[in-house]
């Protein structure tokens, strides 16, 4: 199941929505105030080799401790 990260135009809140392939071209609206003025993000992906964990974003701005943007070790 597909989790999209976006962002709103309107407040600036980052958010993930789970979508499926039907409702991708829905309109999505913000949590926090309700703006449907949202972009989609790049994601973090994750991918494990043996006893290594690589996280990564198609920009290369990743955080260093784990795939969110939002804990308290990012530093964004």
């Amino acid at each position: 199941m597909p989790i999209y990260e976006f962002k709103c135009q309107n407040c600036g809140q980052r958010f993930e929505k789970l979508l499926f392939s039907s409702q991708l071209n829905s309109v999505i609206d913000c949590p926090e105030c309700n703006s449907t003025t949202v972009e989609r993000l790049f994601s973090v992906f994750g991918f494990s080799t043996g006893n290594r964990t690589v996280t990564s974003t198609a920009n290369g701005s990743s955080c260093h401790a784990c795939s969110s943007y939002n804990c308290s070790t990012c530093h964004h």
